[in-house]
């Protein structure tokens, strides 16, 4: 009669225990979810939280099951593959896909991260908050970049410290921001000051004085 009792509470205890299913995608970002849909050599959909994620095959590193405790479920931050515990119920940052979201094209009176009026970005994540950022434009022609965001891919402050050039002028800029998520998608609008010194080009001797000057942010950016 023990035995059978044991037994009993032994597979109450196995069946009790719930799985999840987890996708590692080659730029190794780890989602956590509930597989929807699977469209063999195509395409699979994950529920995660609130979100729903579409991943074509050719993104997909693994798909494995974890096993769920009752406490806590361990967590890897993509981009700095560190260890984060948190309850089952919560919803983490990582499983957003804004937060997955790394390029952006920008139009204004002068970017959110440089001085441009049109501008491709592409953001190399450092932490949960930072990023170097490599950018393309117009009016000016490339650069680099530190960025810091209060909340990533979401409203809240950003600042940008970024370096350009083009035939001209070399520029540093200092920009501080804020950006407001509008529409169905990582749209946003940015409101802010930027301080920019401008250094001469040697070779144009016309173009050798240097300015330090300040200048609003008005732009639009679109994150994908």
């Amino acid at each position: 009669m023990k035995i059978y009792l044991i037994l009993l509470f032994l597979g109450s205890i196995t069946f009790s225990q719930q799985y999840e299913d987890v996708i590692t995608l080659k730029n190794r970002s780890v989602i956590h979810g509930i597989i929807i849909e699977r469209k063999p050599n195509k395409y699979i959909k994950i529920k995660s939280g609130k979100h729903i994620f579409l991943f074509q095959m050719d993104e997909i590193d693994t798909i494995k099951k974890e096993l769920i405790t009752e406490i806590n479920v361990d967590r890897y931050n993509p981009y700095t593959g560190e260890k984060i515990q948190r309850h089952k119920s919560n919803e983490d940052k990582i499983e957003s896909n804004n937060y997955l979201k790394n390029n952006s094209i920008s139009i204004g009176c002068l970017t959110n991260k440089s001085m441009n009026m049109i501008q491709y970005t592409k953001d190399i994540r450092l932490s949960e908050n930072m990023a170097i950022f490599g950018v393309i434009g117009f009016f000016n022609h490339y650069g680099l970049g530190l960025s810091w965001q209060e909340d990533y891919n979401e409203n809240g402050y950003l600042i940008g410290l970024s370096f350009i050039k083009n035939d001209d002028y070399d520029f540093m800029s200092f920009a501080v921001s804020n950006q407001k998520l509008f529409g169905n998608h990582t749209n946003f609008f940015s409101l802010g000051l930027m301080i920019y010194y401008r250094f001469p080009n040697e070779n144009k001797i016309e173009n050798k004085h240097a300015l330090l000057s300040l200048a609003p942010i008005i732009s639009m950016d679109f994150r994908f």
